[in-house]
């Protein structure tokens, strides 16, 4: 009976981790399809006239410390 439990318990054993080796794999793939689906897919927000006519005004922040001089230099560039 000891060998038979035995037995039986390495055959679950070898079943859960097949069962979990094939959702992993198929788990690698989906997201992987899609991956490559978002890649290449074409993203577009709106209807083409709103596309083309955003122009987004943008703003951008650099923390500096002790660059007084270097920034007051380059906005004098401007």
């Amino acid at each position: 009976m000891g060998f038979w439990v035995f037995d039986a318990g390495i055959v679950v054993i070898t079943w859960i981790f097949l069962v979990g080796d094939v959702l992993m794999t198929g788990r690698l793939l989906f997201i992987g399809a899609a991956a490559i689906y978002d890649r290449v897919h074409e993203k577009i927000f709106g209807r083409p006239a709103e596309v083309a006519s955003y122009k987004p005004k943008v703003a951008v922040l650099i923390p500096a410390y002790n660059e007084e001089k270097v920034i007051e230099r380059t906005s004098a560039l401007r």
